[in-house]
């Protein structure tokens, strides 16, 4: 009967630790998985909200941007109009207005440069891809000209002068065209 009676306190005293201790280590696992559940949603929220407002001030930039990418824009689309005028008089060998057509040519296009310098400085981030596509594109043909005007205003092989103002003319006109492009871009946005 003693035998009996310590077999039963070690059974109950055994009982008595062990299911505490169960629950206790159950409710420290529960506890934890809830806590780090509520840490990686809160983490997860976060990173969504940094997202979402580093793309509004993203959105706010690019808005902020469009209207002087499009000043730029019609600049160009008014300088080149212009060049592609001087240089169309300066081939006809008639001297209408009495100007000194290469210097013209050459201030004319300076003032192209300085734009192009403004453009290469936009952060293209706050550009869609396709503006930025015709953007650096429409840089590419500036590049082109520069070095077309250049042979041409120093006289360099005047035996192609005449091809060489028909490729000016071919790129101004492309140009044109990507101008265009750029605006209606710049409108879809």
């Amino acid at each position: 009967m003693i035998k009996d009676y310590f077999q039963l306190i070690n059974y109950q005293w055994l009982i008595g630790l062990f299911i505490p201790g169960v629950f206790t280590i159950l409710g420290a696992y529960w506890g934890a998985k809830v806590a780090g559940e509520k840490s990686v949603q809160a983490v997860k929220q976060q990173i969504q909200y940094d997202r979402n407002k580093s793309e509004e001030i993203r959105k706010d930039k690019s808005a902020k941007s469009m209207p002087i990418i499009s000043r730029y824009i019609d600049c160009l689309f008014n300088y080149f109009r212009q060049l592609e005028f001087l240089i169309k008089e300066s081939q006809t060998g008639l001297d209408v207005y009495n100007i000194d057509f290469d210097k013209e040519i050459k201030d004319e296009f300076e003032e192209v440069l300085k734009l192009k310098e403004s453009l290469e400085t936009i952060d293209i981030e706050l550009l869609t891809v396709d503006s930025n596509k015709l953007i650096q594109e429409t840089l590419f043909i500036i590049t082109e000209v520069d070095t077309y005007l250049d042979t041409y205003l120093k006289k360099i092989d005047i035996e192609n002068e005449a091809n060489r103002i028909n490729t000016i003319l071919i790129k101004i006109e492309k140009l044109t065209n990507l101008f265009n492009d750029i605006q209606k871009s710049i409108r879809n946005y």
